[in-house]
C-alpha cells in the first residue's frame, strides 16, 4: 500500500479482496485525527445535520438536490469537484490510497460537519470514510428498478463516451468484454451491492428511498437530514420536473437493446435487496 503525501495514513486490508471495501485506520494516521489537530474537535450535540445523497446516478438525485437546494433551509451542491471517481474506483480494486483532492475534500467534510450542508456524490466505495470523519452526518440513498435504469443510462450514453465516468466506473471482474447493456446493469448491482453493504452496517444513519417513492418520502427524507423544508410546493414541483432525466444528443431515440438474462437476474437480486432495506425503514 503506497502512502500519500503528507499525511502517511496507515491502512491495514480485512479480510478478502471483496472485504477490502471496509478499512480500519490506525487511530494516529487516520485524517480524523489530523483534522482535529488543525481546527479542533467537532461538536458532538447540535441540531443541523450535514448530509450525502448517494446513488448509481440515474436515480433523481439531480431533481432531490436541486428541490432541496430551492426550498430548504441547507446549501446543497450536486456532485462537486473532485468527483473522487478515481479514488472509488482504486477502492473498489483494493488499491485504495489518501489522494491529495480524497484527503481535502474528507478535511472538508471534517468542517462542515454540524452545518446545513448536503451534497450528492457517487463514490460508493469511500462512505465508509466519509462516515468516520463526517461523524454525525446522515445519508440518503436512492434507487431505482433495474429496467428503469438501462434505460434511463442507455439514452445519456453511459458507458459509450469514454469520459471519465466511463473510465472509472465501477464494474465486476467479470463485466469486460460484455455488450454495454449488459455492463450497465451489473454495474447497478455492483453499486447497489455497496450501498446496501453500507446501509446495514449504518442502519441508524442510513435512510434508503426508491426513485418512485422520491415525492411521498420528502418529508421523512428531511426529518432524517435534519433539513428544514422552507417551500415544499416547490420542492415537489422540482421533483416532478426531473432536471438531468430525458436522453440527449446523438443518444435520444435510440432502441434500448435487451439485456442478457444472467445481467437482469444479478441486478434484479440487488435491487430487491435495497428494497427490503427500504421497507424495513432504513
Amino acid at each position: 500500500m503506497r502512502r500519500s503525501r503528507g499525511v502517511a495514513p496507515v491502512v491495514s486490508q480485512i479480510g478478502s479482496a471483496q472485504a477490502s471495501r471496509e478499512r480500519r485506520f490506525s487511530h494516529r494516521a487516520h485524517p480524523l485525527v489530523h483534522a482535529r489537530r488543525s481546527f479542533g474537535p467537532s461538536r458532538v450535540d447540535y441540531a443541523p445535520r450535514m448530509f450525502f445523497i448517494a446513488s448509481t446516478g440515474r436515480c433523481g438525485t439531480r431533481a432531490l438536490c436541486d428541490a432541496l437546494a430551492a426550498a430548504s433551509d441547507h446549501r446543497v451542491r450536486h456532485e462537486p469537484e473532485p468527483l473522487l471517481l478515481e479514488e472509488a474506483r482504486r477502492a473498489h480494486r483494493g488499491r485504495f490510497r489518501y489522494s491529495p483532492n480524497l484527503l481535502r475534500r474528507l478535511l472538508e467534510w471534517y468542517r462542515l460537519d454540524g452545518t446545513p450542508y448536503g451534497e450528492s456524490l457517487r463514490c460508493p466505495t469511500l462512505l465508509g470514510d466519509i462516515a468516520r470523519v463526517a461523524r454525525r452526518a446522515r445519508f440518503v440513498v436512492l434507487f431505482r428498478d433495474p429496467g428503469g435504469y438501462l434505460a434511463s443510462a442507455w439514452g445519456r450514453g453511459v458507458l459509450r463516451k469514454g469520459n471519465a465516468w466511463d473510465r472509472y466506473r465501477l464494474l465486476p471482474d467479470d463485466a469486460e468484454g460484455l455488450p454495454i447493456a449488459d455492463q450497465i446493469l451489473l454495474h447497478q448491482a455492483e453499486v447497489h451491492g455497496i450501498l446496501a453493504d453500507f446501509a446495514e452496517r449504518r442502519a441508524a444513519r442510513v435512510l434508503v428511498c426508491e426513485l418512485r417513492d422520491l415525492d411521498a418520502r420528502l418529508p421523512q427524507i428531511c426529518e432524517h437530514a435534519g433539513i428544514g423544508l422552507r417551500d415544499p410546493a416547490q420542492a415537489r414541483a422540482i421533483l416532478a420536473a426531473r432536471p438531468n432525466a430525458g436522453p440527449v444528443g446523438r443518444f435520444a431515440g435510440e432502441a434500448v437493446p435487451a439485456p442478457s438474462p444472467a445481467a437482469r437476474e444479478r441486478a434484479g437480486r440487488s435491487y430487491d435487496r435495497l428494497r427490503r432495506l427500504a421497507a424495513a425503514g432504513m
